[in-house]
């Protein structure tokens, strides 16, 4: 014969289909996809995250969920303000669904864009899986955002925000009476919150801290290490 059987291409090619098969099926299944939208998460990749939700439905109904568990990471805007675009009420309902942890502002009563984005975004929603929340007040802040649908939240941070002036002339903080009036309202809108923490440069009484901790039944852990307290 002039000629020799090769069969090995042909087992090759074969084997081929078979691998992909098992390749695609292999990243359609939740626990892997678990996996790599985590690390791309964890990696702060929101791009990537966003791209991964096109690819198939599949995938997105799994990236939707890690996209919208802290939408408000590393973006700069709250929870009103990730949802307010979210025209269809049933959909902001389910995005709602999915956070576990967020950002709010507190804002004070000339603030129209806080006030009517709190007042036209939130009612009625339920925030089902919303355990952490991170609240940021500014000097003369007087009104944290009602959010009737967040009961479960457990853990709350009240980050202090300051302004200073570029010549160093003034430096305006969050004062004493303003973060007592922000401290009367944490036991209404987070009646279940385990661990109270504060960030940033504020003033608080000793009085207004302990009248809010006497009205929240479940708090283990509250944290002042960096509040400035008022014996008086």
């Amino acid at each position: 014969m002039g000629y020799t059987l090769n069969t090995t291409s042909d087992s090759s090619h074969a084997r081929k289909p078979c691998v992909w098969a098992a390749t695609q099926q292999a990243l359609s299944l939740p626990e892997i996809l678990s996996i790599i939208f985590s690390s791309i998460l964890d990696a702060g990749d929101i791009t990537s995250l966003r791209h991964c939700a096109l690819v198939n439905s599949t995938w997105y109904r799994e990236a939707i969920n890690y996209l919208w568990s802290d939408p408000c990471s590393g973006q700069g805007y709250t929870i009103p303000k990730m949802l307010s675009p979210v025209t269809n009420a049933d959909m902001r309902q389910v995005y709602a669904n999915l956070i576990r942890s967020g950002t709010l502002s507190a804002f004070w009563n000339f603030d129209k864009e806080h006030v009517e984005m709190s007042k036209n975004v939130l009612p009625g929603l339920e925030f089902r899986k919303l355990k952490s929340v991170t609240v940021h007040v500014r000097p003369f802040d007087e009104k944290l955002p009602s959010i009737e649908g967040a009961t479960g939240v457990k853990h709350v941070t009240i980050k202090s925000q300051y302004w200073d002036y570029s010549d160093g002339s003034y430096f305006q903080y969050v004062e004493r009476e303003g973060m007592g009036k922000i401290l009367d309202q944490i036991p209404e809108v987070f009646p279940n919150a385990e661990i109270i923490e504060f960030r940033g440069n504020a003033e608080a009484r000793r009085k207004h801290l302990n009248l809010m901790a006497d009205r929240l039944p479940k708090l283990k852990t509250l944290d002042l290490m960096e509040l400035w307290i008022i014996e008086s």
